[in-house]
């Protein structure tokens, strides 16, 4: 892991957090070993991948650790990552929990992004780097969990976001919400698997 500004004492804080989150430490540990730390300086953390607090207890798969630190605002809404969007990466890792616990604190980070790298390219010196990330399309992260074959995260979604901006299909099954929505990979997805011939029907309609 890198230094941040050369401050190694947020260095080690980082690394004490990172090493509780592995340990499944309780919340009320967590609190501790960030310590006196200014907020701003955890949140402006990376490594030398370009990951940040946020991202490695999202791949630890800790949704007690990302609940901690969103419910003690140290990554709010106005703070985007360079890479890997967070709602992305819990798609594409296919963490339902932790997919939660994001849109409850992070809602509005459910729409089209790129920069979505993690695990396929984390070479930050990569010359190809800027040009893939130039080519790539927008995805939302219902097309990264279906594109990942995460069907809980997919249901999540739908059920989720998909009916929250459209109540009155409250009834309607997960394909004709896919369809609601426009996400093509999500429906094709969907589609592979058997469900009932009345959503498909209200899909087609």
């Amino acid at each position: 892991m890198s230094t941040l500004n050369g401050n190694s004492d947020i260095q080690k804080t980082i690394e004490h957090f990172i090493d509780a989150v592995k340990g499944r430490a309780p919340p009320d540990r967590l609190r501790h070993y960030l310590g006196e730390s200014k907020p701003r300086h955890i949140v402006d953390w990376t490594d030398h991948n370009d990951l940040d607090l946020l991202h490695h207890c999202i791949i630890l798969n800790s949704s007690e650790a990302v609940e901690f630190l969103l419910s003690h605002r140290y990554f709010n809404e106005s703070h985007q990552p360079k890479y890997n969007p967070y709602l992305h990466l819990a798609a594409k890792l296919g963490s339902r929990t932790i997919l939660g616990v994001i849109l409850t604190h992070r809602p509005n980070d459910n729409r089209p992004m790129t920069n979505l790298i993690y695990p396929d390219v984390m070479n930050k010196d990569d010359k190809n780097l800027c040009i893939k990330l130039e080519n790539q399309s927008k995805v939302t992260p219902l097309d990264v969990a279906a594109l990942h074959k995460h069907m809980d995260c997919v249901h999540q979604i739908l059920n989720i976001c998909v009916l929250k901006k459209n109540p009155e299909h409250t009834n309607s099954g997960y394909v004709a919400l896919a369809t609601l929505d426009g996400s093509e990979k999500a429906l094709r997805f969907l589609l592979k698997h058997k469900y009932q011939s009345d959503d498909a029907r209200e899909a087609i309609k």
